[in-house]
């Protein structure tokens, strides 16, 4: 038995490919060309809103436990201390 194809079915097929190819291919230069312009052209401004985004500074305070022996008698206690120092090479003495 020889098939035969309906008359105008290979043509139908190949104006639903070239439809087919061109919705994609359209759509990818769209893509693209949305790539290029938030990459290219926004660069800088995208940068620097992802950065005050994600970028904080906060001040926490150093403040470190007690360290106990077995018998819980403390070994080693957080205080604050106050340091003053002095640069010999700067410091001049009064010689009268």
């Amino acid at each position: 038995m020889i098939s035969r194809q309906e008359p105008g079915k290979s043509r139908l097929s190949y104006r639903l490919w070239i439809i087919f190819f061109n919705f994609f291919y359209f759509n990818s230069c769209f893509l693209c060309s949305c790539f290029f312009y938030l990459q290219v052209v926004k660069h800088n401004f995208l940068k620097q809103h992802s950065q005050e985004r994600s970028t904080r500074n906060i001040l926490l305070p150093a403040v470190r436990g007690s360290i106990f022996d077995r018998h819980g008698e403390p070994l080693a206690i957080s205080a604050p201390i106050y340091s003053v120092f002095i640069n010999p090479k700067k410091f001049i003495l009064d010689k009268k």
